[in-house]
């Protein structure tokens, strides 16, 4: 909600601007519509306001619409990428990768899947076709589907990648959920942990940390009924 918050004053103050300066300075108006767009969807709608679709790319319509936003997006991308000292993907147990939005030189050698959970930003062709690509778009600080992410992964043996724009709140949530899945880890807590230790740059936000929770819990529960 804050960021919806942010993002929909972000863009007041581009009308303001658009309605002070006049002439050109009604170019503000774009600004003004994209960042209300993306605000909106942050309160409500959810990440469909981006129109990313299964194959990675952005919807043509919504990237006119939303150009402001999405430059805004890949411009912080781009220099954190540029200023970071963090590997762009960090192999986090045997098979399990966790990482940022990569670039097609990034990527580990023996993927069999990548997991993609932006929403806001397109993904390289070189990247989405290097091997099984599959699309979760999920909002920034938001919760991702979880448990239908790790069912997926379930059905694969080898070697997953799962990222998002950074690698460190909506992928290192799906990570640690499919940590416990493989049984490399015995909880949500542990499994955090050992994504915290090895990507120290990993964050929760409370949904985030509440889905995992969730999900981890129905996970034993079915393991302890099976066993039984």
């Amino acid at each position: 909600m804050r960021y919806g918050v942010v993002f929909i004053l972000l863009g007041a103050c581009s009308l303001v601007l658009a309605v002070r300066e006049g002439g050109l300075g009604w170019f503000w108006l774009w600004p003004e519509i994209a960042f209300t767009i993306v605000g909106v969807g942050y309160l409500k709608v959810g990440a469909r306001v981006f129109g990313k679709r299964p194959d990675g790319s952005l919807s043509p319509a919504r990237l006119v619409v939303l150009a402001p936003f999405v430059l805004f997006a890949w411009g912080i991308w781009a220099i954190l990428v540029k200023v970071s000292r963090e590997p762009a993907a960090n192999e986090v147990a045997p098979g399990v990768w966790l990482g940022r939005r990569l670039r097609a030189g990034e990527l580990p050698r023996g993927l069999e899947l990548i997991v993609d959970l932006t929403c806001e930003l397109w993904e390289p062709r070189a990247v989405r076709t290097a091997c099984r690509y599959v699309c979760f778009p999920t909002l920034d600080a938001d919760a991702p589907q979880i448990e239908e992410i790790v069912r997926l992964v379930g059905e694969v043996k080898g070697t997953v990648l799962i990222h998002c724009a950074q690698g460190h709140g909506r992928s290192a949530a799906v990570a640690a959920a499919v940590l416990v899945a493989r049984g490399i880890a015995a909880d949500g807590d542990e499994a955090f942990g050992m994504t915290e230790k090895v990507r120290p740059g990993v964050r929760l936000s409370r949904p985030q940390r509440d889905e995992l929770i969730r999900v981890c819990s129905k996970m034993s529960r079915t393991k302890g009924g099976s066993d039984s």
